[in-house]
């Protein structure tokens, strides 16, 4: 699925009440993927391959390092990184927090032409977030 989207329509309630610590690249890349999310026509997230040239375009690689241990250092990121949501649940006075991964793999692989790219699945657990959307924030990502 390839789209030149660069809008991504994420739940307002992740907007407002989602805590997480993403750097500026984390999030166009979060973006760009949710930029390639139709609502509309999906009944769940899928796996989304994507060429590292393209990616590349996104992180415009400024500063020292190769753009090959900028992926990897990325991915290993991204992979572990999540949001922390309030819940309505109390232990001893205190709310407790619940915790949801933004991706639940990120795979380098080829893609029928022999490309080489990484393959995207964003978390399960968030599809009341990508897909299920009733009130939601555009975000212009570029």
């Amino acid at each position: 699925m390839t789209s030149n989207n660069t809008v991504a329509r994420l739940d307002n309630f992740l907007i407002y009440n989602g805590k997480f610590k993403l750097t500026a690249k984390e999030q166009m890349v979060v973006l760009f993927l949710a930029a390639r999310i139709i609502p509309i026509q999906q009944k769940r997230l899928h796996a989304q391959v994507v060429p590292i040239k393209e990616i590349r375009k996104i992180l415009t690689n400024k500063g020292g390092g190769s753009f090959y241990e900028e992926i990897q250092k990325m991915s290993a990121r991204l992979i572990k990184k999540g949001i922390e949501f309030s819940s309505e649940i109390r232990y001893e006075g205190r709310v407790l927090t619940g915790h949801r991964n933004w991706f639940q793999s990120i795979e380098p692989i080829r893609n029928e032409h022999g490309e080489i790219c990484l393959e995207f699945l964003f978390s399960e657990k968030l599809v009341p977030f990508l897909l299920d959307l009733k009130e939601y924030t555009q975000i212009n990502y570029l």
